[in-house]
């Protein structure tokens, strides 16, 4: 499991990016031009997330639960 606080730290806003590409040197431009395209290419790769498949007796599991509690009352 990845811990999603740490990885939120470390990641540069594109306008950001493009705010230094037109603003800064050259050198500041040239890299940060590579970084803008590498993160495109990684948003167009990007994983999708996959559905969490549940167990189809989930209901009946549910049910019994909710009828051993009625039978408690």
């Amino acid at each position: 499991m990845r811990n999603s606080k740490i990885d939120k730290y470390n990641i540069i806003p594109p306008y950001l990016l493009e705010y230094i590409a037109n603003n800064c040197d050259e050198n500041d431009k040239e890299c940060t031009l590579r970084t803008l395209e590498h993160v495109n290419s990684l948003m167009k790769k990007s994983a999708k997330e996959e559905k969490v498949s549940q167990p189809e007796n989930n209901l009946s599991v549910d049910k019994k639960k909710i009828t051993k509690l009625d039978d408690l009352q």
